[in-house]
């Protein structure tokens, strides 16, 4: 069953607000139910690229789920086969898991997201001077959804600086942001770090949602280590809760 049917059969026993469905795959949202809320969608991305690296530096298998309280409500978040499946719940998540679990164990069906078109092409010119001329010109070849999700991935990138920094001096670690950028020849040619990362206005190449996913998570990968190196596993673990809270409330 979709995740519609899943909240509408959990109704009866848990004050369900609504819940998101994001694909592990690029970050995109399968399927919304309830009341939209943004800030669950991200907490599921960040929760799939940045957690990882604390529970494996704690030598913990990937969580099953996790539950943690934004703005006087309950979020779960469920670790799927394909998915990241985030709950808002209005009061006591405790069986929640357990419950959706049983529940899912009917035919789920798989919702994938739509492929964005992509536009026709026009001919070329066939004018030396001209294509010498258009040749000249710097085209931005990073498309609006890509360029979307990267955002979000270097939303949570700054997040993470800024939060091992202490309220200090970004420098040290916007240097080691901008070592690991230097060598992923994709991410070279679409970031800049100055005070922070930020986006190139004209990206040079191609780069799609399932590099964008892999690559940016080679940062956010490497900046937790250094964290964890630096603070520890037990206070890393807790400032990346932090983050987490702080892109709920974005």
């Amino acid at each position: 069953m979709g995740l519609s049917e899943l909240i509408e059969h959990l109704k009866s026993r848990f004050l369900i607000i609504g819940g998101v469905r994001i694909s592990k795959e690029d970050g995109e949202t399968v399927e919304t139910v309830g009341e939209a809320n943004v800030k669950i969608n991200d907490i599921g991305a960040f929760l799939g690229s940045a957690g990882e690296v604390v529970f494996n530096r704690l030598q913990l298998s990937a969580p099953e789920y996790a539950v943690f309280n934004v703005d006087d409500m309950n979020i779960i978040l469920i670790n799927e086969k394909t998915n990241f499946t985030v709950l808002r719940v209005n009061g006591d998540a405790k069986g929640l898991y357990e419950a959706f679990m049983d529940a899912s164990k009917e035919k789920i069906e798989e919702i994938k997201p739509e492929e964005p078109k992509e536009e026709e092409q026009p001919s070329t010119i066939e004018t030396s001077d001209l294509s010498d001329f258009a040749e000249s010109i710097a085209v931005n070849k990073l498309g609006e959804i890509e360029r979307k999700l990267l955002s979000a991935k270097v939303t949570q990138l700054n997040y993470l600086v800024e939060e091992f920094s202490k309220g200090g001096s970004t420098e040290k670690w916007n240097s080691s942001v901008s070592g690991m950028i230097s060598n992923v020849p994709e991410l070279k040619e679409a970031l800049i770090v100055t005070n922070k990362v930020s986006i190139n206005e004209i990206v040079k190449i191609e780069i799609t949602r399932e590099e964008i996913q892999a690559k940016t998570k080679i940062l956010i990968d490497g900046i937790c280590k250094k964290a964890v190196d630096e603070y520890g596993a037990a206070e890393a673990k807790r400032m990346v809760q932090s983050v987490i809270e702080k892109l709920s409330r974005k």
